[in-house]
């Protein structure tokens, strides 16, 4: 796709780079529809030589004649699908460099929209990836990451995909960076840590539902800091309130359980089957990185 957009692109050249959870290995396989990747196109231009932002997404897709493809207004979105049944969506994400290292103005807008609706929008695409680096290490980098991909899975199973209703992956991405609490301990006669996965997303839960005073309000850690759950009307974010409760509830009963089995039961309830039932031999407290991660956007 990226070689046929080269070849026939009538525009300045580009460069590209993976984003959002395909990049950040936040993605989970989703429970019902296709896979998500997102996908930036750094254009060698500037704004000032495309003043009309959708004139450039235009040329994308004028490149992609053949493929299912859509302008939307963030990107252009091209599905892949196999006897009509869809496999996945690539996002491409329209971007010219601001001036400032690392920050870029992304392409809003598509046909037909009013002159207020189209923009450059100032933003940093990798922040997110950039802050959880800086945030944590290593190993707990990646327990972090463990507890995003359990969130977004009990995000698919418990509310419907459409309109606003859902918390966004990138809300909930925001508030692990936030709030994330690793939990582990040493074990000093075998020289290693050992983490708990499960409490440490049972912090994560508390910590989340305790700011949700009404509303739980997670802010884009770059410009333009944006609360990621503006969106969500009172109706809305009162039900994912109540939701963050329960799932506090079962977090809690589990790591109360001495019967690991029993616990690993109450929590297939809130991750699906994804999430093992647990032998009386294992141990469920690491058994939540087997949200299988799918490298793709959520």
């Amino acid at each position: 796709m990226l070689d046929r957009i080269r070849e026939r692109l009538d525009g300045p050249s580009f460069s590209h780079f993976n984003q959002g959870s395909y990049e950040l290995r936040t993605g989970v396989k989703p429970v019902d529809g296709d896979y998500d990747i997102d996908v930036g196109l750094r254009f060698n231009t500037t704004k000032e030589e495309w003043p009309d932002p959708v004139a450039l997404k235009q040329r994308v897709v004028d490149a992609l004649s053949g493929y299912k493809v859509e302008l939307r207004r963030p990107c252009v979105t091209v599905y892949y699908q196999r006897r009509n049944e869809a496999l996945y969506h690539v996002d491409l994400n329209v971007y010219v460099p601001a001036g400032t290292d690392g920050m870029f103005h992304l392409a809003v807008g598509k046909v037909g929209d009013a002159g207020k609706l189209k923009e450059w929008r100032y933003t940093d695409p990798l922040a997110l990836s950039k802050a959880i680096d800086a945030t944590f290490a290593d190993d707990d980098r990646e327990q972090c990451r463990r507890a995003i991909r359990c969130l977004k899975r009990w995000k698919d199973l418990k509310f419907s995909a459409e309109g606003d209703a859902a918390p966004k992956g990138i809300g909930l991405t925001a508030a692990a960076l936030q709030w994330f609490a690793p939990s582990k301990e040493r074990d000093g006669v075998a020289n290693r840590v050992h983490y708990d996965d499960l409490r440490a997303l049972s912090g994560l839960v508390s910590t989340m539902l305790a700011n949700a005073t009404p509303r739980l309000v997670v802010k884009l850690p770059v410009s333009p800091h944006d609360d990621l759950f503006r969106r969500m009307n009172d109706e809305q974010m009162r039900v994912f309130r109540d939701k963050l409760q329960d799932l506090d509830d079962g977090l809690r009963r589990a790591l109360a359980d001495a019967d690991e089995s029993s616990a690993s039961r109450t929590l297939r309830r809130f991750f699906g089957d994804d999430f093992p039932e647990v032998s009386k031999s294992s141990t469920v407290r690491r058994a939540a990185g087997a949200i299988v991660s799918s490298g793709s956007a959520g």
